[in-house]
């Protein structure tokens, strides 16, 4: 039996009207000759023997093509009154003979009349460095048949029985799929790896902020494969691995954003852990990217209630190149301060008399955020303390409930000393990443009693 793999590359030619490629056998004596004890020898000059067809090694083969082999004998010298000395068989190349990743054992048997016999077909796996995607392998075999006996194929003058290349074949056809080797990955969470982390998680009970906030997921990676699996693990900021052993990183530390390559082997699995660190470096890039209302890929970010979406992967590479990634989805909520009023206009008023105007200021988002109010500017005319707002600082809960201590009532105060006018403009900002928000006021001064007001603030 001569076993032929298909190779991409030829049958792709036999769909083109150019010349069709062409495999030549070339027999002496008998066209397929038994084979010498030895199993891995052939009797020298046969249509089996040459490097070509029993000793090359094929590439990927990939699927057959469904044109029919043709087979011909071209060419045959005789000698007087005896049998042919070489015969020549050409037919369609279809693939390339090779013994893998399918072979046959034993490659040749003699079958007694009415009798049996079985053949093993092996298929051998390539090496895992070479796998690194799906990939589909066909084959077949081709089984020439021949008679065991000197005088049987031909009795001069009475019969003449075909055998070897110039019989019907017996063809097997052979197919599997490769699989790379990957990890089983199962999140502790049912929802994935998935984060919810707010701002205000780096405001501390003084006011003052942490230098980072850590939230972990944690991911089981199972070898559940029958080969030792190498790999290391890729990540990257704001996202990293955390609880390391020292010795398993270039950084030498419990905490990188890559690992150096590692064998998980059969049957076991390994722990690993991922956490979102919120810092304030992150703090004040979201911040610059949030003041950029005119950027798209910003605005398709985040939402009107700070809601800030961070997505990347966990990535698990091979030392075959092969990758897996494990999806990693942060939720970031960044507070939002809204003012019930943008301007106050005092209107006219009695100079030396103090006039009151109020506002709210909200919290609406699911943050705590912590604020204070700073004049950004002033008209010539305005004194330190023409106008002043009460208060100046404070803390907003997150609007969890309509209970939440999420809102605040904010007094403005304006002092008139002469008859002028005067303006500023406040600014009210947090230390979380918060859209400033400007409160503009100005008010009128005068010396007419009937500007007095009655109530006197």
């Amino acid at each position: 039996m001569v076993i032929y793999m298909y190779d991409e590359m030829f049958s792709s030619l036999n769909h083109h009207s150019k010349p069709t490629l062409l495999h030549m056998n070339m027999g002496i004596s008998d066209s397929v000759p038994k084979l010498v004890r030895h199993p891995t020898d052939f009797i020298p000059n046969s249509a089996d023997s040459t490097p070509i067809t029993s000793r090359q090694q094929s590439a990927f083969p990939t699927a057959p093509t469904s044109k029919p082999e043709t087979i011909k004998e071209t060419e045959s010298v005789k000698e007087p009154g005896n049998k042919n000395v070489v015969s020549v068989f050409c037919r369609i190349h279809e693939g390339k003979s090779c013994t893998s990743p399918f072979s046959i054992s034993p490659r040749q048997l003699v079958i007694p009349p009415k009798g049996n016999d079985s053949i093993t077909v092996s298929f051998t796996p390539f090496p895992t460095e070479e796998v690194t995607t799906d990939i589909n392998c066909f084959g077949y075999a081709l089984g020439y048949m021949s008679l065991d006996g000197p005088n049987v194929a031909e009795i001069p003058g009475k019969v003449k029985r075909s055998q070897a290349y110039k019989a019907s074949k017996l063809r097997l056809d052979m197919t599997t799929h490769v699989k790379p080797a990957l990890l089983t990955i199962e999140p502790a969470d049912e929802e994935g790896m998935r984060y919810r982390s707010a701002m205000s998680d780096l405001l501390q009970e003084n006011g003052s902020l942490k230098l980072e906030n850590l939230k972990i997921c944690s991911v089981m990676l199972s070898n559940l494969t029958l080969t030792p699996l190498t790999f290391r693990l890729v990540t990257k900021s704001p996202f990293c691995l955390v609880e390391l052993d020292p010795s398993s990183n270039p950084e030498k530390s419990a905490r990188a954003h890559q690992t150096d390559f590692n064998t998980l082997k059969p049957r076991h699995n390994l722990i690993a852990k991922v956490a979102f660190i919120t810092t304030t470096d992150l703090l004040s890039e979201i911040s610059d990217k949030y003041l950029d209302r005119n950027n798209d890929e910003s605005d398709s970010a985040k939402d009107i209630s700070g809601r800030v979406e961070v997505k990347d992967n966990l990535i698990v590479e091979f030392n075959n190149t092969a990758q897996q990634v494990v999806p990693l989805h942060a939720t970031l909520i960044v507070p939002q301060l809204e003012l019930s009023k943008e301007s106050l206009d005092f209107g006219t008023c009695l100079v030396g008399q103090v006039r009151e105007l109020q506002l709210m200021i909200f919290n609406n988002t699911s943050s705590h955020t912590s604020w204070s109010v700073s004049i950004e500017s002033r008209s010539d005319t305005c004194a330190l303390d023409t106008f002043r707002v009460d208060p100046s600082n404070g803390l907003l809960e997150a609007h969890i409930t309509y209970v939440s201590n999420s809102k605040c009532l904010i007094h403005v105060f304006f002092l008139a000393k002469h008859a002028e006018h005067y303006e500023a403009t406040f600014t009210f900002h947090g230390i979380l990443g918060e859209v400033p928000r400007r409160l503009y006021v100005r008010g009128q001064g005068s010396y007419d009693e009937k500007h007095e007001a009655i109530l006197d603030a």
